[in-house]
C-alpha cells in the first residue's frame, strides 16, 4: 500500500453504516507495473500541446528550486481543486508545513509542474515509497531510523504518485497528457518496478479514464461517509 494510506478490512463498512452513517463518495487507488507501456497516441499529445499551446516542463535540479516555486504549485493546488465540493484550501503556516514535509520526502525529478508562461497551470507529485524503511525503524527516526529512511529512498522500486491537478480553464487541452508522459520517462530512467496512484475521486471522470487507458488496475476504495444530523 502507498506511503501514509491507512487500510481498514471490508467489513469496517457495514459496521459504519449500521451506525447510520452512508457513503459520500469514493477515491481510488491504482497500481502501474514499471514495464507499462506508454500509448503512442499520449507522447504525439503531449509533444503537440507543448507546440501548439506554448506549454513548457519546469525542471528541478535541487530541493531549492523546489522551495523557491513552492508557494506557487500550492497556489494552482487550491485554484485546480476550488470546485470540489469537500475542498479546503491550504493556505499558511498549514501550506508552509506540508511543503516542507513533501520536498523532504521527495526527489527533484519526481516533481513534474507544466507552466504557460509564468503561470503553473499543471502538476503531479511524486515521492519514493520508503514504507520498508518505516517498517524496519518501526517509525523511530532515532537514532538510525533517518539513514534507514535516507537508504531506502534512494533503492526503493516503488513510486507513490500523491497529488496532481490542472487548472480549470486548461483541463481538456492536453496538459493531462504532458504531465503523464514526463512521469513515465521518469520511471523509465529510474528504472521504477512499481507505481501506486493514490487516491482518484470517482466524479473525476476524465481522470478515471485516463488510467484505464493506461492500463492501470483499481486495487484499493477510499471511502467518505456522511451522516445526517
Amino acid at each position: 500500500p502507498a506511503m501514509g494510506i491507512t487500510y481498514n478490512y471490508p467489513y469496517y463498512d457495514a459496521f459504519i453504516q449500521d451506525s447510520g452513517f452512508h457513503k459520500q463518495t469514493d477515491y481510488y487507488s491504482c497500481y502501474l507495473p514499471g514495464d507499462f507501456e506508454m500509448p503512442e497516441r499520449v507522447r504525439r499529445i503531449a509533444e503537440k500541446m507543448k507546440e501548439r499551446r506554448g506549454y513548457r516542463v519546469l525542471r528541478f535540479r535541487t530541493k531549492d528550486d523546489m522551495r523557491a516555486i513552492a508557494p506557487r504549485v500550492i497556489e494552482a493546488y487550491n485554484a485546480a481543486f476550488s470546485e470540489n465540493r469537500e475542498f479546503v484550501p491550504v493556505t499558511g503556516d498549514d501550506a508552509d508545513r506540508i511543503a516542507r514535509r513533501f520536498i523532504d520526502m521527495t526527489q527533484p525529478d519526481l516533481v513534474k509542474v507544466v507552466v504557460k508562461g509564468e503561470e503553473i497551470i499543471g502538476f503531479v507529485l511524486g515521492f519514493p515509497d520508503v514504507s520498508a524503511a518505516l517498517q524496519r525503524c518501526q517509525g523511530r527516526l532515532y537514532p538510525f531510523g533517518w539513514a534507514l529512511l535516507l537508504w531506502e529512498s534512494r533503492r526503493t522500486r516503488w513510486i507513490n504518485v500523491n497529488g496532481g491537478g490542472i487548472l480549470p480553464q486548461h483541463q481538456g487541452l492536453g496538459v493531462n497528457a504532458i504531465l503523464y508522459y514526463e512521469l513515465y520517462k521518469t520511471f523509465q530512467e529510474r528504472s521504477f518496478l512499481h507505481a501506486d496512484i493514490v487516491q482518484v475521486n470517482e466524479q473525476n471522470t476524465r481522470m478515471m479514464r485516463d488510467m484505464e487507458a493506461l492500463g492501470a488496475s483499481f486495487y484499493k476504495t477510499h471511502r467518505i461517509y456522511e451522516r445526517a444530523l
